[in-house]
């Protein structure tokens, strides 16, 4: 690896917003980072890395972007949008946006793996207005990114999760490590979201840890039981048999990992088998919007005896009417009697925009009454809602809230993900009523 050049060291606040956009100009990814390309190819296979998937690019295994590779050096060169804003001491010191090419490596040297993005060409506008061009040169090394600017100076600042086989607590500041990786991920699985490890993170006890060039892996117990999950790709053989020295599964293996990886664990003596107790049911959007046809005849006699009985209001949720979105958590609490998921529900309300997450707010007579709340998952083609609750007194109320978010939602989310049964047969007939489309199938793999 090149030596890189003296020069002045900065250890001051400094934040760096990358983002990548897609085709319909949304935010892909939002981190507190750099390097996160749209689209990488090696440059000698002229093939895309898995890993990384561009506006234009094929679709590959949604590993961590932090390391694709362990092999020695594997060239590649990236294209896409960038937006790139470097505050330091509250002073925008560099702004700028312009599709991007650059080139790098992939390698290991005495200090450990290593990925660098070097000659990044880049305009940009200082705080006096003036433009220039630079070159970028981003590196990540073990626990560090550095963001190298023109003459030497660089700012570094740490990773916040540890390498395998050490664990830590999930924290909120972990989120702009593990978002853009699970946000790649196409297979549309509810759980694997930050908002979700996050919010459930005392529920199951989630501790995380990062597999040095392939994935995240994520330690919970249920029932006394300790699993583990590696969303973005199934670790080897060794690495596994390891992990079920202390764990009595792997959970939520992806359908694509499952197709992929099948032979391959059954070939070193695991058992997979299908989890159906954790099957996501996927509802096509425009059919919950729409509601037609005798399918849904019971639903819409409820949505219309609901309507033509109150005033209803709906508002997307926001800072002003969250309280009343709590206001519902908390009768809903008092008229189940049970706690459940309040407290990620209350969790996710109140950390709901640093989270990604979006919802509405529905008033009854003037009243708040129910709720959902969200967010995109698998690329944007899904919406999971992850929060849904209503109040008893309003018969209706839960099929209208349903029909209603689904129509509120941008066309662009072709598919409703209302997450698993959990094995409770009530729920399960409730969410077959709605006739789903398909199911987000899940895995178990369990040792020998």
């Amino acid at each position: 690896m090149e030596q890189e050049k003296a020069g002045r060291f900065h250890s001051l606040p400094a934040i760096v917003l990358l983002r990548l956009y897609e085709e319909l100009g949304y935010p892909k990814v939002l981190v507190a980072g750099v390097g996160r390309w749209s689209k990488v190819i090696d440059t000698e296979k002229q093939s895309v890395i898995p890993g990384k998937q561009g506006s234009t690019g094929s679709a590959g295994k949604a590993c961590n972007p932090r390391h694709d590779s362990t092999n020695s050096t594997a060239g590649f060169a990236g294209a896409g949008r960038l937006d790139l804003v470097l505050v330091i001491r509250d002073e925008i010191v560099l702004r700028g946006v312009q599709g991007i090419e650059g080139s790098g490596q992939y390698g290991q040297d005495q200090k450990g793996l290593y990925q660098a993005f070097h000659g990044i060409p880049f305009t940009v506008s200082d705080r006096h207005g003036q433009h220039k061009d630079i070159a970028l040169r981003v590196l990540y090394q073990g626990m560090l990114i550095r963001l190298i600017l023109p003459g030497g100076l660089y700012i570094f600042w740490p990773m916040t999760i540890p390498e395998y086989p050490e664990f830590a607590p999930v924290s909120l500041e972990m989120r702009d490590e593990l978002y853009p990786a699970l946000n790649l991920l196409s297979d549309g699985i509810s759980e694997f979201t930050f908002s979700g490890i996050y919010l459930f993170r005392r529920t199951y006890g989630y501790r995380i840890s990062h597999l040095t060039g392939k994935t995240f892996l994520i330690s919970g117990e249920k029932h006394g039981e300790r699993f583990f999950f590696s969303p973005c790709c199934v670790p080897d053989n060794d690495t596994i048999k390891l992990l079920f020295e202390d764990h009595a599964y792997l959970k939520n293996m992806s359908e694509t990992q499952c197709k992929a990886e099948r032979i391959r664990l059954e070939g070193a003596g695991f058992s997979v088998h299908e989890d159906r107790d954790n099957f996501d049911y996927l509802y096509n959007r425009h059919d919950l919007a729409e509601l037609s046809g005798k399918t849904y005849h019971k639903k819409r006699n409820l949505v219309n005896a609901f309507l033509n009985s109150y005033k209803y209001e709906q508002k997307e949720l926001d800072s002003n009417n969250v309280k009343d979105a709590i206001t519902v958590l908390d009768a809903w609490r008092d008229e189940k009697g049970v706690d459940g998921d309040y407290a990620a529900g209350r969790e996710a309300l109140e950390l709901y925009e640093t989270l990604g997450m979006r919802g509405a707010v529905y008033y009854v007579d003037g009243k708040p009454a129910g709720y959902a709340l969200g967010e995109p998952i698998a690329k944007a083609r899904m919406f999971a809602v992850h929060f849904e609750k209503a109040l008893g007194a309003y018969k209706g109320l839960y099929q209208f809230l349903n029909q209603a978010f689904a129509q509120a939602l941008p066309a662009y989310f072709k598919y409703v993900n209302r997450e698993q049964d959990l094995g409770d047969e009530g729920l399960r007939q409730a969410k077959l009523t709605y006739r789903p489309c398909g199911f987000v199938r899940k895995y178990r793999v369990l040792p020998h």
